[in-house]
């Protein structure tokens, strides 16, 4: 194996530790600092939602957002908070992420990558999200 394609191989396979390790270290500093309250106001895509009231033995669903500079929407029961720019959601249950229209998110979903477009996507008690990449028009 040629050095270029050596470096080529080590680069692409870290790449989804980077983002594990990064975000790991977003979910304990997360849970420090806290997260503060979103804007009241349902947004877009929350009908039929119902929030699953707290945790399962401690096990909740969590988000991170390795985004530079744009905040993450969530829904935890029945409030929404704001997710800034490299933190994590804190304490509390998210039941829900929102992809803002016009907007998709590169997304880790308990380690698998997916692809998401506007609107809201559920996330499940137990549930462990990644928020590595955004691309909005305009």
């Amino acid at each position: 194996m040629s050095e270029a394609t050596h470096v080529i191989r080590v680069a692409t396979t870290s790449r989804p530790r980077a983002i594990i390790a990064s975000a790991m270290l977003v979910v304990v500093a997360s849970g420090l600092l806290g997260t503060p309250r979103a804007h009241a106001g349902e947004p877009v895509g929350t009908a039929g939602i119902t929030p699953q009231r707290g945790c399962i033995v401690g096990i909740c669903g969590h988000v991170v957002n390795l985004l530079d500079s744009q905040s993450v929407l969530v829904q935890l029961d029945s409030e929404y908070r704001w997710v800034r720019p490299r933190s994590g959601s804190g304490g509390g249950d998210v039941d829900k992420v929102f992809v803002p229209k016009g907007c998709s998110f590169a997304v880790l979903r308990d380690f698998v990558p997916v692809t998401w477009g506007y609107g809201g996507h559920r996330i499940h008690t137990g549930e462990f999200v990644v928020v590595h990449g955004a691309s909005c028009l305009g």
